[in-house]
């Protein structure tokens, strides 16, 4: 589909719309997800009585503006899910003190798939991730809604192997 594709101005403005608008809603989502790791982190310091671990989840779906508000909608969640990204208590000094992938700006994703097209722009992890879950320039175009979910799992852990009893 992409290679009968033309762009002019106006499908370019809308591609780097929907780029910056998946970046900010990930950095959105990773801001409040790192806000509660550190309130788990001290929960933890402090021996609290139940967390020993825990698991934050942040996803990123997305919707063409035909789907928004379709239940009855059959395509499977990977297939509109580029950002996925997980923070917990033994990696949590890596994720504080490194950038995700999905916002690392030291990697251009323009060179890939659009010809030179936006050489002179910034395109994200997240555009690229949709084109390698073989979403068409069309349908990236016509993204219509962005959820961003931060999942969090409280963990309590007792080991009651051989010798710690």
């Amino acid at each position: 589909m992409n290679v009968k594709f033309k762009w002019t101005t106006e499908k370019k403005h809308r591609l780097l719309e929907v780029n910056s608008r998946l970046t900010a809603a990930f950095k959105n989502a990773l801001d409040e997800a790192l806000e509660a790791a550190l309130i788990l982190e001290k929960r933890i310091e402090n021996q609290d009585r139940f967390i020993s671990d825990y698991d934050i989840e942040i996803a990123l779906d997305v919707y063409g503006k035909e789907e928004m508000g379709n239940d009855a909608d059959n395509a499977s969640a990977n297939d509109r899910r580029p950002l996925y990204y997980c923070i917990d208590h033994d990696h949590y000094d890596q994720c504080v003190n490194e950038i995700p992938i999905c916002l690392d700006e030291t990697t251009n994703w323009n060179f890939e798939y659009f010809d030179g097209e936006f050489d002179d722009h910034y395109i994200g992890y997240a555009i690229h991730a949709l084109l390698d879950l073989n979403w068409s320039f069309s349908d990236i175009l016509n993204i219509g809604m962005i959820y961003a979910d931060v999942t969090i799992t409280h963990q309590y852990c007792e080991d009651l192997s051989e010798g710690r009893l």
